[in-house]
């Protein structure tokens, strides 16, 4: 399913007997195709899903959940804070909805968390944060390492854990999102297309430790130099975050050869 026709425009199926499959994979093509019809209609789906299934809560749980990582998205590509709220309303709704199924209401709570972080860099606050990182605490400590997801929970707390070292000037926040990274890249097989964000987030913590303490480590300058180095061999010219890494690859190499004269 997915894909493109000749002229540009999106392959969309859908089966209207399936409306919350349907919806889950909309959710999919969403991630890999920018195109803004594909969004729009994954919205309809999940939202008809969410009420197809009022009866239901797990089902309802499933489909709120798809809405949330989808309000997110839309709200990244120009529905800003509306969206977000959104977003962290499905979530929330969701994780009550899926109490008593493990599996899917530790799937709601990492949705929910994320939208909370980008919630809390939109508008900022304190509780929000901290509810996000709880969240994301919550997700791996009951997820099995051996779950195809783990990676993925593990990059979240780590990124939730930098943001919130930075809101708290916390060092021992710091840290641990540097351990968590680690953890996370470990778990991840060459080429995932998450190892571009799990190295930007390395090599920025390891930058921000080194600016924080005033001390540097030639061993973290070079593990830093080589995670951004490699989040830019990586990335795409097209990704919005590419110039800000470039940035930090020069930081971080000015600095190395500072310390080598």
């Amino acid at each position: 399913m997915g894909g493109s026709t000749g002229e540009g425009k999106p392959v969309i199926r859908i089966d209207t007997s399936d409306i919350l499959g349907t919806a889950d994979r909309l959710r999919l093509q969403v991630a890999a195709d920018g195109h803004p019809e594909i969004l729009s209609i994954a919205l309809q789906f999940a939202r008809l899903a969410a009420e197809t299934h009022r009866q239901n809560p797990s089902g309802r749980a499933f489909a709120l959940s798809i809405l949330c990582v989808l309000h997110r998205t839309h709200a990244a590509r120009g529905g800003g804070v509306t969206a977000l709220r959104e977003a962290v309303g499905a979530g929330r709704e969701a994780c009550d909805l899926a109490a008593s199924a493990p599996r899917l209401r530790e799937r709601c709570k990492s949705a929910l968390a994320t939208a909370l972080l980008d919630l809390h860099c939109q508008e900022p606050s304190l509780a929000v944060l901290d509810e996000a990182v709880a969240l994301s605490r919550q997700v791996v400590d009951t997820t099995d390492p051996d779950d195809v997801e783990y990676a993925g929970m593990l990059g979240n707390l780590a990124n939730a854990l930098l943001v919130a070292s930075d809101a708290r000037d916390d060092l021992a926040l710091l840290d641990e999102s540097i351990v968590v990274t680690r953890s996370a890249l470990w778990e991840l097989a060459s080429g995932d297309d998450r190892i571009v964000m799990l190295s930007t987030s390395l090599a920025s913590a390891l930058w921000q430790r080194i600016v924080m303490t005033k001390s540097v480590s030639v061993a973290a300058l070079r593990e830093a130099q080589a995670h951004a180095h490699a989040a830019v061999r990586h990335m795409p010219p097209s990704n919005p975050q590419r110039a800000s890494v470039l940035q930090l690859a020069a930081t971080i190499d000015q600095a190395v050869a500072m310390l080598q004269d």
